[in-house]
């Protein structure tokens, strides 16, 4: 009977764990899908000379959002980075961070304590231009799965859920500017014959006096004088502070002398606190050992006196 009951308590604890962890398993919550990035459009062709902008779309997947990293890489070779500006999605950004030279663009974006970004939008718009013709360069996300130090989404707990981001796809054609306009031929118009009969000009009359400039007299350049540059004087410095004199009496002992390495050529090596300290515990200790002993010779020869025929 005892046997029975003891099979029937474990039946029935096995049940009770079971059914524990079932409701623990389904209390679970679910995983929401990871957050992706993108630039839009995802495809540009321009010219060179032409200033693009592309929008960088977030769509959290349902994830409450707080903020997102962003490590931008691109050639430096084709492409030369303006600006990134924010959208007004989340409230702050960090410093921004443009080097066109290594071809990298740092920020960040991110909103106060409980506010949550849940629903897919543009966030964010970088500014570009053409350096060189291309047939294809892109602006991507540097981003590697389960890294934490580059382009990541975060939620609560700074845990990064990003899955996946897209890049940006350009072509670069020549610059084409206005085509310039056909030289317009001049109007040649036939030079007229001069009549015979039209009375030639004649003169009459005196001729005027051509008019006189008299020179007027340069105006005399005076130098003046240089002034006199304002020497102030050097500030004396202040005399360096006097050690008290019970330091440099026990500077004198061997055991509250400094380092001597550490000491420069024609300085005096002051005492370290550490070096004082245990000058000090040293005194102290001496004295604690000379009171002993006398304590202790004071015991002895009062005992001596009491009990003469003992100490025999």
């Amino acid at each position: 009977m005892t046997l029975y009951k003891q099979i029937t308590t474990m039946k029935k604890l096995s049940l009770i764990l079971f059914f524990l962890s079932l409701f623990f398993a389904s209390s679970q919550p679910i995983q929401a899908a990871g957050a992706t990035l993108k630039f839009i459009p995802g495809n540009l062709e321009f010219n060179l000379g032409n200033v693009q902008t592309a929008q960088i779309h977030l769509d959290p997947k349902q994830n409450n959002v707080i903020g997102v990293d962003l490590f931008i890489r691109f050639d430096p070779q084709f492409i030369k980075v303006n600006n990134v500006t924010g959208l007004g999605i989340f409230s702050t950004r960090t410093a921004l961070l443009i080097d066109n030279n290594a071809g990298l663009v740092k920020t960040a974006f991110s909103n106060g304590y409980g506010t949550y970004q849940t629903k897919p939008d543009t966030f964010a718009r970088i500014e570009f231009e053409g350096k060189n013709v291309t047939n294809q360069t892109t602006i991507s996300f540097d981003f590697i799965l389960g890294k934490t130090n580059d382009t990541n989404v975060a939620i609560s707990l700074g845990r990064d859920v990003l899955d996946n981001v897209s890049p940006i796809l350009l072509k670069i054609n020549p610059y084409s500017g206005p085509e310039p306009s056909s030289t317009p031929q001049p109007d040649v118009s036939p030079t007229p014959s001069p009549n015979s009969s039209s009375p030639s000009p004649q003169a009459s009359g005196r001729p005027r006096p051509s008019p006189f400039f008299s020179p007027r007299p340069s105006p005399t350049v005076r130098p003046r004088p240089t002034p006199t540059p304002f020497v102030r004087p050097s500030p004396r410095p202040n005399p360096t502070p006097q050690p008290p004199w019970w330091r440099s009496l026990l500077s004198l002992l061997p055991w509250f002398r400094g380092n001597n390495n550490d000491q420069v050529l024609g300085t005096t090596s002051q005492p370290s606190i550490f070096s004082l300290n245990n000058g000090l515990l040293l005194l102290a200790g001496l004295a604690i050992l000379f009171i002993t002993i006398k304590l202790l010779r004071k015991f002895v020869f009062k005992e001596k006196e009491q009990n003469p025929d003992e100490l025999k």
